[in-house]
């Protein structure tokens, strides 16, 4: 079973990890400096857990 996780997450292959763009995690701050609010991390991932179980 392991060798299908890590087969499945690309595990070793740097060709495609060369491809892996990192993005910053939600903030509360948009960034905007207007009345948006935005999801703060701890909610996103709390939102996210709650669609994904």
């Amino acid at each position: 079973r392991a060798g299908r996780v890590c087969a499945a997450l690309h595990v070793g292959d740097e060709k495609w990890l060369d491809k892996v763009v990192f993005a910053a995690r939600p903030s509360a701050d948009c960034g905007h400096g207007g009345p948006a609010k935005c999801t703060d991390y701890a909610e996103w991932q709390k939102r996210w857990q709650e669609l994904v179980d």
